[in-house]
Order: structure tokens, then C-alpha cells, then sequence
């Protein structure tokens, strides 16, 4: 008796069975064509952009052998081609990589307005975009005839941060100003960074140094 019931209960799922392709089998079926085509084009795409950064990545290491040989203008070409059209990571290595050459050839002008470009650019992290500023913040201090509030506008966002490289920052306000005979500005700057005990020891050593030019050229308050 059960084998019975097992060939009725076989047949009626075979049936089933049947009446679902014959209803749905169609559809089935264009929905199997769609999901080779995604995986398909997936696989294209995903093809695609790897060959894209390995063209990139090798843009770049050209750009770099060129720099390394001496030859400074070809690498400058190659890296502001891929600093244009390049994949993200790749631009913003490149990016960096413009100014640097810039700089080896003497466009100082150059280097700062590439790297004021980076640090604007939304599209790159803040981490960053903020090394930017402290790279443009040592090329304007290079250029000289630096006027304090310029590099203010550009460093002190980053110094007033959490960011990684507010220290930088403070230590190239606190410089700047001490440049430009502003020793009480100096002192607050340069106080912020030896007075943090998280701050780097090396920029905590040069602060402190600065400190003590700082404090020797302030005159002492008047007793009357």
C-alpha cells in the first residue's frame, strides 16, 4: 500500500512540476539570460578596470624612473597625464608626484597651486587632502617673502583639528611667525605642541627649541 501512495504522491510532483515550467518556464528563462549577462558583464567589467589600474600603475612607475634618471620634464608629462585621467588612487598619487617634480625644476609657484588643487579636491580623503596643505605650507615657506596670514589661511584649519597632522601644522605656524616677529603667536603655536603629551617627540624637541628663540626675543613686561 505505501509504495503506492509513494508513486501517486511521485507522479502528482511530476505534474507539478510540469505546470510550473509550462507557466513559468519563459521567464525562467529570461531570467537565467540576464543573470549570465550580469555575471558576464561583471567579469568584463571587473577585467576592465584592472587593466586600467595595471596601465595606471605602470604610468606611474614610468613617471618615477624617469624622475630617478634625471629626467624631470618627462616624468613631469607623465605624471600630470595620469594625475588628469588616471584611476582615483592613481591621480592622487600623481598628484602629489606633479608637485614634487615641479619642485626639482624650480616652479615653486607651480608645486604650491598643485598641491592647493589636491588639498580642495572633495574626492580624496581628508587625511589627504590635509598632507597637501602641509606639504603647500613647507613650499610657501620655501618661496619666502611668506607673509604669515597666507600660510595661516591654509594651516590652521588643520592645526585647530583632530587631524594626524595638526602637529605639522602648529610647528609651521609657530616657525612662521616667529619669522615674521610675531613671538607672541609663535609662543601660543609652538606651546600647543609641547604641552600635548600625545604630540611626536621629534616635532615636541623642535617646538621646545623654537620656544626658547621665541621667549628670548619676547622683551619682559615692564614693572612700572
Amino acid at each position: 500500500m505505501s509504495d503506492i501512495f509513494r508513486e501517486v504522491d511521485e507522479d502528482v510532483r511530476s505534474q507539478e512540476v510540469e505546470a510550473i515550467v509550462r507557466r513559468y518556464g519563459p521567464f525562467l528563462a529570461i531570467a537565467a539570460v540576464l543573470l549570465v549577462g550580469i555575471y558576464g558583464g561583471y567579469n568584463l567589467w571587473q577585467n576592465q578596470r584592472l587593466a586600467v589600474q595595471g596601465r595606471a600603475g605602470e604610468q606611474l612607475i614610468a613617471g618615477i624612473e624617469a624622475f630617478d634618471n634625471g629626467n624631470q620634464q618627462s616624468a613631469l608629462e607623465t605624471f600630470s597625464a595620469l594625475a588628469a585621467d588616471g584611476p582615483s588612487g592613481y591621480r592622487l598619487l600623481a598628484g602629489f608626484q606633479v608637485a614634487v617634480t615641479q619642485r626639482e625644476l624650480g616652479d615653486l609657484a607651480g608645486a604650491l597651486a598643485t598641491y592647493d588643487g589636491i588639498a580642495a579636491n572633495e574626492e580624496f580623503e581628508d587625511t589627504y587632502r590635509n598632507l597637501a596643505r602641509i606639504y603647500g605650507g613647507y613650499t610657501l615657506l620655501g618661496m619666502g617673502n611668506m607673509r604669515y596670514a597666507e600660510l595661516a589661511t591654509r594651516l590652521e584649519p588643520v592645526a585647530d583639528s583632530n587631524s594626524s597632522w595638526r602637529y605639522h601644522a602648529r610647528e609651521l605656524l609657530g616657525f612662521a611667525a616667529l619669522q615674521s616677529g610675531e613671538h607672541e603667536l609663535a609662543i601660543e603655536h609652538l606651546s600647543q605642541i609641547t604641552d600635548d603629551s600625545s604630540a611626536p617627540t621629534g616635532i615636541v624637541r623642535r617646538a621646545d627649541e623654537l620656544l626658547n628663540v621665541a621667549r628670548g626675543a619676547t622683551p619682559e613686561p615692564s614693572g612700572d
